[in-house]
């Protein structure tokens, strides 16, 4: 012990070099130089230090809550009931909570009765068990992360007299005010029982003001009692946040609901420094639907919210604290990434999200960025806070590993430097509407490790504003439309992919892929897959890292063993059932089916490179004739018993298909299993027959005026290896020496147990725990019976790869095992596999021309083939000019 005492606090430093040089974002205008960039430089945190809550900068100094163990109860089990009982610690506080290792209680081998401390799990084998109690305690590092200690004079409030042992307040929010205090809001939530048995929630929330160095309390605000109701019947209210302003100022926001007028709304409170209410007063819910989303500083220092209206559309309204009201809106304020927080740099109100920590002004959308983290080389994924000293950002990073169950942290210093003194690299502009973890770390991970190229990223998604908004894409598409075009776009559902490959924004990737030696050349990607990924147009236009398979399966005996079907083989196999049953469920709506049709079979009536539709077809007419036979509404009270289950309904010749998406292997033989191996994948009927879709996920497409392409290709060709795709395809892969292990793996018997040594509690139809598996244990006939495990006559056992949910449809159902697949499973899926040539893709304004014209249509006014035509003349006309 003495020597974790004497032992250096060890600081790993590394500074990592902010390299930007912004050049190929717009072909059309020369990229301005910066005068300032951020250059980041990573401390190593002593690994006491393994959370940081609410941290708060002052000064040099880093204040953070941690929650330590600070005693032991011993809960019993006697009767039943929950008998909980004060019991001396065993060790210290420190000592437990810096503890890893299963701890006896008093020293020697447990009594009978007698439970574990082990790392805060329980032990059930005796009488009761040792519950830790955790309580908040206030620490300090220095900015360079040296220092650590605790501010002894901090402790919570003390607990209601009627709270139960072992509740403890919680931390909701912690605001520094400047000048070496803070304000807290300390809150408990807890139940107890009434004097007639019932239930009831109480809380409190207590905010004070601190002195960070020491801890005590300088002034305290009046506690807020917090209610929460069991329905209309009680009303409640609840403290949602509260903000700091310069000054030293808070405003408090609370929910109520008041059960008596049946209103609801937000109560306003502001406080002056020490403490005194200044002015407080209700804004009722607005009926027309505009929601109070959350507090923020004004660039001025005052108080203001941001709301939203029933389109989503954001805006700031300043607080009037002299009128007692909310002031009219000034603006849209500027939405996406992550809830926007208030943050001073360099004495200047700004704001930080996902995104970055930029300025604005209220009443505009535009954002001055002052720290874009892509740029900075920072994963925001992982940034606990945000904070600043001066012009310097600085912000804690936390990442845990799960092979040792730890959390390491580091503090992150951005400081700001001139742009001549900073190595410059090419910056390749890489275009989004909304920009997922993994690819944001992915470019962050290339930032840093490539010697001559930048990934920069332009996320159009910062000009959405609304639940469904499509102005970021409608941004982007304007400026391809001028000319400036990024160099790599990252297409998700939200990218117009068909039209802009009908353009020719895209850029071929097979010369790229066919010299990259190193990959493999073609010979890299699955081949079926380079088909889909060509879209039709014999270039391979993106790249993808992980697919799965959208389509129909049906009992083979039923629809055939042949993939796909048109509509007149659909409407024989559904007439060979007994009268009643139905093609797809019987729970879908005509929008249901019109819906399958748009994710499964749209591109069947859209050739987006030759711009002809063939909507006019008796294919289609057939098609919308059959949904037409389909309510508009259904009652599932009234028209569903409690146990409908489509694989049962199939099973039993009561419907013909059902919808499903293949992602992996196990999920093919999860559907063979439960189908009895009598399972066939028609996919939607279409005359092409095509058994199902391809659904991609996002993609990586170079455009075709993509400044320099070879630099492009050394991002974009990543998601191709097979390393990549390891770690990334959650689906089946796209790289074919990967594709080709999980299927060896799938054919390969389990003959060591998957789940782990067998525990008697074990159930057969649950997921269990992946690892490494342990030593094969000796199982007894019952175990063996439970388990489904196969004893082969050399004794060795072979383990389920898993299990199949069946129902009987009248509340019964089980599981069924499925063991490695077979060969005639494997060619029934890579049948299935290469019989699909279309790419999953969605036209949102395709699917409104037909919704619209098909309203007439199930309203009887039309016939379908004059629907069909109405249909194919406006979607041609739009197809025609997208291209």
């Amino acid at each position: 012990m003495q020597k974790k005492l004497r032992r250096a606090v060890a600081l790993l430093v590394t500074t990592v070099t902010l390299m930007t040089l912004i050049t190929g974002c717009k072909k059309e205008e020369t990229a301005k130089t910066p005068e300032f960039v951020y250059v980041p430089t990573y401390v190593t945190l002593n690994s006491d230090i393994t959370e940081m809550q609410m941290p708060l900068i002052h000064g040099d100094t880093i204040f953070y809550l941690r929650n330590v163990i600070v005693d032991q109860i011993e809960v019993s089990f006697d009767e039943g009931e929950g008998d909980v009982k004060p019991m001396p610690m065993p060790r210290s506080a420190a000592a437990l909570a810096s503890s890893a290792e299963a701890v006896d209680v008093d020293g020697d081998e447990p009594a009978e009765g007698e439970g574990y401390y082990d790392e805060g799990y329980e032990d059930y084998g005796g009488n009761y068990y040792l519950q830790d109690i955790y309580e908040y305690r206030l620490f300090q590092v220095n900015a360079d992360g040296t220092g650590n200690r605790e501010v002894a004079g901090y402790r919570p409030p003390p607990l209601p007299e009627d709270a139960p042992v072992g509740n403890s307040f919680y931390v909701n929010n912690f605001l520094s005010v400047g000048d070496g205090s803070a304000w807290i809001c300390e809150t408990l939530y807890y139940s107890v029982q009434s004097t007639g048995g019932e239930w009831v929630t109480k809380g409190e929330a207590q905010i004070r003001r601190i002195e960070l160095e020491t801890g005590a309390t300088l002034s305290t605000l009046e506690s807020f009692v917090l209610t929460s109701g069991s329905g209309d019947d009680k009303g409640y209210k609840n403290l949602d946040t509260f903000i700091a302003a310069p000054d030293g100022r808070i405003m408090i926001l609370t929910t109520y609901y008041d059960s008596t007028t049946q209103t609801s709304g937000r109560d306003f409170y502001v406080y002056a420094a020490d403490g005194s209410l200044q002015t407080s007063f209700q804004h009722p819910d607005d009926p027309n639907g505009e929601w109070v989303r959350q507090p923020i500083i004004t660039p001025d220092g005052g108080f203001a919210v941001t709301v939203t209206d029933q389109e989503g559309k954001s805006y700031v309204r300043p607080v009037d604290t002299a009128a007692k009201k909310l002031g009219d809106r000034v603006g849209e304020y500027p939405s996406s990434g992550w809830s926007p927080q208030s943050v001073r740099v360099d004495n200047m109100e700004c704001m930080n999200d996902s995104t970055g920590i930029f300025s604005f002004e209220f009443g505009k959308t535009d954002r001055t960025y002052i720290v874009d983290w892509i740029d900075a080389d920072i994963d925001y994924n992982n940034v606990m806070f945000v904070g600043a000293i001066g012009s310097d950002i600085i912000c804690a990073q936390f990442l845990y590993d799960s092979n040792l169950g730890t959390n390491s942290g580091s503090l992150i210093r951005l400081t700001k430097t001139k742009y001549s003194d900073v190595v410059q690299k090419k910056v390749l502009t890489l275009a989004c509407v909304g920009l997922d973890w993994a690819i944001r770390s992915d470019i962050i991970k290339f930032n840093k490790q490539d010697p001559n190229y930048r990934i920069k990223v332009v996320d159009y998604s910062v000009y959405n504003n609304g639940w469904d908004d499509h102005s970021g894409v409608t941004k982007l598409s304007t400026e391809i439309i001028a000319g400036n075009v990024p160099d790599i776009i990252l297409n998700n559902y939200q990218i117009p992919y068909m039209t802009y490959a009908a353009k020719g924004v895209y850029a071929d990737l097979y010369p790229l892929l066919e010299k990259d030696t190193e990959l493999g050349g073609r010979a890299a990607i699955l081949p079926s897959m380079r088909t889909v990924m060509e879209s039709g147009s014999g270039k391979l236009l993106q790249a993808a890292w992980t697919f799965s398979i959208g389509t129909f399966v049906g009992k083979e005996s039923n629809v055939g063993a042949e993939p796909g079907w048109t509509m007149d083989e659909f409407t024989a196999a559904l007439a060979n059932l007994a009268p009643g049953a139905t093609g797809f469920a019987r729970i879908y709506t005509r929008a249901d089916l019109m819906s399958s049709l748009y994710n499964y079979s749209i591109n069947e009536y859209v050739n987006w490179e030759s711009g002809v539709c063939t909507f006019d077809s008796p294919e289609f007419a057939k098609l919308i004739t059959y949904v037409r036979s389909y309510p508009e509404t259904i009652n599932w009270e009234t028209d569903f018993g409690p146990y409908y289950d489509q694989r049962s309904e199939i099973m039993n010749d009561r419907q013909l298909i059902d919808v499903t998406g293949i992602y992996d292997f196990n999920a093919f033989l999860d559907l063979d299993t439960a189908y009895g191996g009598d399972m066939a994948f028609k996919g939607f009927p279409c005359a092409s027959r095509q058994s199902g879709t391809v659904e991609l996920g996002s993609t990586l497409s170079i455009t075709s005026r993509c400044s320099d392409p070879d630099g492009a290709w050394r991002f974009v060709r990543q998601v191709f290896t097979k390393e990549y795709q390891q770690s990334q395809a959650w689906w089946f892969p796209t790289n074919a020496s990967l594709f080709e292990e999980r299927l060896a793996e799938a054919m390969t018997e389990n003959t060591a147990d998957p789940y782990g040594e067998y525990d008697s509690g074990y159930d057969s139809g649950s997921a269990a725990p992946t690892g490494t598996p342990a030593p094969q244990p000796s199982l007894t006939p019952e175990e063996i019976e439970a388990m489904h495990v196969i004893v082969t006559p050399a004794g060795t056992y072979i383990y389920p790869k898993g299990y199949a949910w069946v129902s009987s449809g009248d509340g019964t159902d089980g599981s069924i095992p499925y063991y490695a697949m077979t060969e005639a499973q494997r060619d029934k899926l890579m049948k299935l596999i290469n019989s699909i040539t279309r790419q999953q893709y969605i036209d949102q304004k395709i699917a409104e021309i037909c919704d619209d014209d098909l309203k007439v249509f199930f309203a009887g006014q039309k016939s379908a083939e004059e629907t069909a035509r109405v249909i194919q003349s406006r979607v041609s006309t739009y197809v025609n000019e997208q291209r």
